[in-house]
């Protein structure tokens, strides 16, 4: 689910308006909204699993995962270079 303009200003004016503990309140709730996305987004992939990601410096990198994390992945890459990964950034090639 996305937040159109409407949503994110009545948000915003809802964030504007709490007191300390609300704030602390939220707060626990966005890191355990946090947490469960990245353990769904990791759930997706498998050691052994073929994948792709965008490297700012070195552009498409293509590996395999070599272990699966909490909340990153390790993959080497096709040059043997290994990278810790949050699983968002991966893309699935194929399953091996």
């Amino acid at each position: 689910m996305s937040l159109n303009a409407t949503q994110r200003t009545q948000l915003l004016d809802l964030i504007s308006s709490c007191n300390s503990d609300d704030l602390k309140d939220a707060s626990t709730m966005m890191k355990a909204r946090w947490n469960a996305l990245a353990t769904m987004s990791v759930m997706k992939f498998r050691v052994g699993d073929k994948v792709q990601f965008d490297s700012a410096k070195r552009g498409t990198v293509s590996g395999k995962i070599m272990k699966v994390n909490r909340k990153t992945v390790k993959v080497r890459a096709d040059d043997m270079v290994m990278w810790t990964v949050s699983p968002g950034l991966l893309k699935a090639q194929e399953r091996v």
